[in-house]
């Protein structure tokens, strides 16, 4: 298992039990104080610790090894939590927005001075668990996902601070279910694209940032290939794209053939951040009259 492996698991876990201490937290500050924001917030933090059970759960199976069934190990278990992520954060976003259209017409008394206390506590744990997680965001969609959970619950604690000290001075009581739609909006936000990054991954789309045309004209450009079809560029997992694609070779020279493959897999590297690709080469002469080349058989394994 790799160090980075080890530190993201260890944040996870660190960032569970923070989230559990802050649910239990802003659940009784919630009740108490009347505050449908800070209900809210509870309510994303729920589907925090969901969601990073299922992150630490998701990123622990894409660290086992290959099985004779499983060629690509549990990679994409990553995407499939993420997917579950962002559907749950859909769901209590739109709960969120039903209970506050409820508050607009029923405003509800707000203990505006505890409540500031609940979220100002509410707001340092989130603090702390974005730091946590923010080093390791950038590793797969898994932990973006679990990033962005901790980022919309850091941004809601803000909402709730400035909810608590409106009603304090103003006597706007309105301002918290305002305060919940903001939440909301947030959590839609970062769910959508969540779950149309994990979408395209799981559908074999062209990785987001290539450009399949792009990468045809790079490849030939390359001395020595003359045409290429059954082009695929995909993602494995997040940060893992790979290419598969039929190259007619200008010779049947197998020397020269291996000279335009090291050239293929160095510049789709350098340029285009792909390692593993997979040519299947066929010499000219083949492909004119349309049967499978004999000739050429190159591949690059991972």
């Amino acid at each position: 298992m790799k160090r980075s492996d080890v530190g993201a698991l260890l944040r996870l876990k660190k960032a569970v039990f923070v989230v559990l201490v802050l649910f239990a937290l802003e659940v009784v500050g919630g009740l108490y104080t009347g505050s449908l924001a800070l209900l809210s917030d509870s309510g994303h933090l729920l589907a925090d610790l969901l969601a990073l059970l299922l992150a630490w759960y998701a990123a622990y199976l894409a660290t086992l090894a290959t099985t004779e069934t499983k060629t690509y190990g549990y990679r994409r278990a990553e995407e499939l939590a993420a997917m579950v992520n962002a559907v749950s954060l859909l769901i209590i976003s739109g709960l969120i927005l039903w209970e506050a259209w409820d508050r607009f017409q029923n405003p509800h008394a707000i203990k505006a001075v505890p409540l500031l206390g609940f979220a100002a506590v509410g707001l340092l744990g989130n603090i702390y668990m974005a730091y946590l997680l923010e080093s390791h965001r950038h590793e797969s969609l898994n932990l973006k996902a679990a990033w962005l959970h901790v980022l919309g619950d850091l941004l809601g604690s803000v909402g709730v601070v400035a909810s608590a000290i409106v009603i304090q001075f103003w006597g706007l009581f309105w301002f918290d279910p305002a305060v919940s739609v903001f939440i909301a909006l947030l959590i839609f936000a970062g769910a959508f694209r969540i779950l149309k990054e994990a979408g395209n991954i799981l559908l074999e789309g062209v990785p987001k940032g290539l450009s399949l045309s792009e990468i045809e004209a790079a490849i030939r450009s390359t001395p020595g290939v003359r045409d290429l079809h059954d082009l695929h560029v995909w993602n494995i997992s997040t940060g893992l794209p790979a290419l598969s694609a039929h190259v007619v070779m200008e010779t049947e020279s197998t020397h020269e053939a291996q000279i335009a493959l090291d050239a293929l897999n160095t510049m789709l590297a350098r340029i285009f951040n792909i390692q593993h690709v997979t040519f299947q080469f066929e010499c000219a002469c083949c492909a004119a009259v349309g049967k499978a080349c004999s000739v050429l058989t190159l591949h690059e394994n991972p």
